[in-house]
């Protein structure tokens, strides 16, 4: 599983923890920089009012975190929910 690429999609009231300073979504970064990917929930980021400028440079930000991991079970991806 090393080279398998890996996506983490951060929904609800998580999202801010993935500001820049806390070191959430830095930590899951660095673990393998070249295959993981840190998603927020562009709707969870709006609804708490987080603003975009604050997250972390390492987190990308996905529409509806839901719907987008929804479509990756669909495409045959597999999850972990927590």
């Amino acid at each position: 599983l090393d080279t398998v690429p890996v996506e983490v999609v951060v929904c609800g009231k998580a999202v801010q923890a993935l500001r820049s300073g806390e070191s959430l979504a830095s930590h899951i970064a660095e673990q393998a920089p070249d295959r993981v990917q840190v998603l927020a929930c562009g709707m969870s980021i709006e609804n708490l009012g987080v603003e975009r400028d604050a997250l972390s440079p390492v987190v990308d930000i996905v529409p509806n975190g839901l719907a987008h991991a929804l479509k990756r079970k669909t495409a045959g991806y597999l999850s972990v929910d927590l």
